[in-house]
């Protein structure tokens, strides 16, 4: 998720379902209930319990009774929170967990506003204002690119009103540093103008929407309820900010377990995530031109495969002795074939996502060690 905001602070969240017994039998059960502001069970309420240090957070969902259980809780300072849609949140701070313990921690969530950053991207669309060159259907270029793309418009577009002149910045600070500048851009000046019309309309200081989506008739029909297996799901969270502001982009598991990551854009850079301890290394290219590097894939040898999709190449990471190797992806008369998603099969062997197949005329071009 990629921020327009030069002042935003980017944390990007990548989430896994894991077995509470993979952390271990040291850790502290969490269990408790959560109630309405009149003491009615409330089913489906988030309980998140954050490790304050290394920010892993447990998910869980309140069932029918309203009764939640965390199992495996490792040892540390924690934040607990209850929270749902259309209730303020209810938090427990500076809670310490010890080794093989056991808390309980009880919750009463009062009655709140449903705020646009709440929708989910297919409540966004049907209740979001709308014109006649933006009906934020798949047909529609600012829907398939900014609205659903590289961000989606909770966090981005409902944050603040900005005016005229602060979405017209922010559109300039996408295609200019997010999407363009070093690694290129096709949004132009008419697209930025269009995009900066429909965000000032929608989501500027005299936008037509309400305050809140529960205002709209139609948000009522949009409600689903989670069903009874959610209720059984653990979701654990880990949030770090990339080095220049842009997180990961996606995630893969390698053979021991660990968690490889590109960090597009300009963020440069893949890591490696230790689920079980939340610990993060960086692996940073050398240079700082952009490279857009949107697929990072294990290898069975333990190494690493990625793209740069800016720069038409692909890299190879040794996590081992931190060596990066670059490839060129180019056409007969040398001009750039793309490199976007890349893959390794068990033997080994690259598959490439490109507009020229791989690997035509491949060029290894240098190798780098990791200074960084």
């Amino acid at each position: 998720m990629i921020s327009i905001s030069r002042s935003l602070v980017v944390l990007t969240f990548v989430t896994w379902s894991m077995a509470w017994s993979a952390y271990g039998l040291d850790g502290t059960t969490i269990s408790g209930t959560v109630k309405n502001s009149t003491g009615v069970p409330y089913r489906g309420a988030f309980v998140r319990v954050r490790n304050v240090k290394t920010t892993m957070t447990f998910n869980v969902l309140s069932d029918s009774e309203g009764r939640y259980r965390v199992q495996n809780v490792p040892p540390g300072d924690y934040e607990i929170r209850a929270a749902a849609i259309g209730s303020k949140d209810d938090v427990r701070s500076g809670v310490k967990l010890a080794a093989n313990g056991s808390q309980s921690f009880d919750f009463t969530l009062q009655k709140g506003k449903v705020r646009w950053s709440d929708l989910n991207t297919y409540q966004g669309r049907q209740l979001l204002p709308k014109t006649k060159d933006h009906d934020l259907s798949y047909n529609d270029k600012f829907f398939t690119s900014c609205f659903q793309s590289c961000h989606s418009f909770q966090k981005t577009m409902t944050s603040t009103p900005w005016d005229e002149n602060g979405w017209r910045s922010r559109v300039k600070y996408m295609r200019d540093v997010i999407m363009g500048g070093e690694g290129g851009g096709a949004m132009t000046d008419k697209d930025g103008e269009d995009f900066t019309s429909y965000l000032t309309f929608a989501f500027g200081p005299n936008s037509p929407k309400p305050q809140s989506p529960e205002d709209l008739p139609e948000y009522q029909r949009l409600i689903r309820s989670f069903s009874n297996d959610a209720m059984k799901i653990v979701y654990v969270e880990f949030d770090f900010a990339g080095s220049k502001g842009l997180g990961p982009w996606s995630a893969a598991e390698d053979k021991d377990g660990m968690i490889w990551s590109p960090y597009y854009g300009r963020g440069n850079e893949v890591t490696r995530l230790n689920p079980n301890t939340g610990e993060l290394i960086r692996f940073p290219l050398s240079f700082k031109k952009t490279a857009g590097i949107h697929s990072a894939i294990p290898a069975p040898d333990g190494t690493i495969w990625f793209t740069e999709a800016a720069l038409s190449k692909i890299g190879h990471l040794n996590p081992f002795t931190e060596e990066i190797s670059e490839y060129e992806n180019l056409y007969p008369d040398g001009k750039p074939a793309g490199t976007h998603t890349i893959r390794v099969d068990e033997s080994g062997k690259i598959g490439l996502a490109a507009e020229q197949p791989f690997p035509a005329l491949i060029r290894k071009r240098k190798s780098s060690r990791i200074t960084a």
